[in-house]
């Protein structure tokens, strides 16, 4: 009887449909604001509702709460029949006490919604996120495979990342281990050796890193140098053959797309692939022909660089 005399009284808002937008975590996802509004509200059909999807959306005129991450802040939106009301939650609060906090904010505001139609303005019970709360920095080591001089070898990689928002900038040191072809001498000198060559890069990128599903798509721009330095062994003497210096420095420019996900402990994983383009220098051994080359006296760099990494990290803050 109870439940039945409160349901009356709150008859003019029979039903409330439930939303969250970008909150991962299960102490914040629409199942726990709904269980919280049937505790204020039990006499209240609370329904849970996906706004992207096609099916199972609310009435025309319906009661709809949604809470909802936005530039580091939670906002809570409650509209109805009548005037919609929004709060900005404390970002610094853990998930359980803003739901908490959300579910009593919307059993005061349900009488409201049968006002004035007019917006109302988003008032805060926060002062706003400082901006060393939205700036978060990390860093990562990883290990993958490129594309060498002359063929597929490990690379390892050392990053640092410092996001704000959805905005990144990266830093990145890798180095990717020794590929290698043989050459054989020309007449009048015969014999064969190896050339091997070693890639050196650093890069600097900037780019959008926007919350999709459990993680962050990261895309970003990137412009770095890289140095390769190449090296000759053979069983003769080095006084029967001679060579270029053995470095070249080569400005680059590419572009990068990974997937991050956050971890207990302040771990990031991310998998990453990215793609260079480069100016392509040239390596030459007087009286030699190169077996990379087709039989040619020179080899060049790869022009362009095929690069899949898999880093661990640790978010610093």
């Amino acid at each position: 009887m109870p439940l039945v005399l409160l349901g009356l009284i709150v008859g003019v808002v029979p039903e409330i449909w439930v939303a969250t937008r970008g909150l991962d975590e299960v102490a914040c996802n629409a199942d726990a604001l709904a269980a919280a509004l049937r505790i204020q509200r039990p006499g209240v059909a609370v329904h849970v509702w996906q706004p992207e999807e096609g099916t199972g959306q609310p009435p025309q005129g319906a009661t709809r709460v949604q809470l909802a991450l936005r530039d580091g802040a939670l906002l809570l939106e409650v509209t109805g029949a009548g005037r919609p009301i929004a709060r900005a939650l404390p970002a610094t609060e853990g998930c359980e006490r803003n739901i908490e906090t959300a579910a009593l904010i919307v059993d005061g505001a349900l009488d409201d919604l049968r006002g004035s139609e007019a917006r109302l303005s988003v008032d805060s019970l926060a002062p706003p996120v400082p901006f060393r709360k939205q700036l978060h920095l990390a860093g990562s080591v990883g290990v993958g495979v490129e594309q060498g001089m002359f063929s597929l070898v490990p690379v390892f990689d050392v990053a640092g990342i410092a996001r704000y928002r959805a905005f990144e900038l990266t830093l990145d040191a890798d180095l990717g281990l020794a590929s290698s072809t043989g050459f054989s001498l020309t007449s009048p000198e015969t014999g064969a050796g190896t050339l091997s060559a070693t890639t050196l890069a650093v890069e600097l990128g900037a780019g959008v890193a926007p919350r999709l599903g459990p993680g962050r798509l990261c895309a970003d721009v990137a412009f770095g140098l890289s140095l390769t330095f190449v090296s000759t062994s053979s069983a003769l003497t080095s006084a029967l053959f001679q060579r270029q210096p053995g470095t070249a420095t080569e400005p680059f420019g590419a572009l990068r797309l990974g997937y991050a996900v956050d971890l207990p402990w302040g771990l990031v994983l991310e998998a990453r692939a990215e793609e260079r383009l480069n100016h392509q220098a040239s390596f030459q051994i007087v009286g030699a022909n190169f077996l990379a080359a087709g039989g040619a006296s020179v080899v060049l760099t790869q022009g362009s660089t095929l690069q899949a990494l898999g880093l661990l990290g640790y978010r610093f803050f």
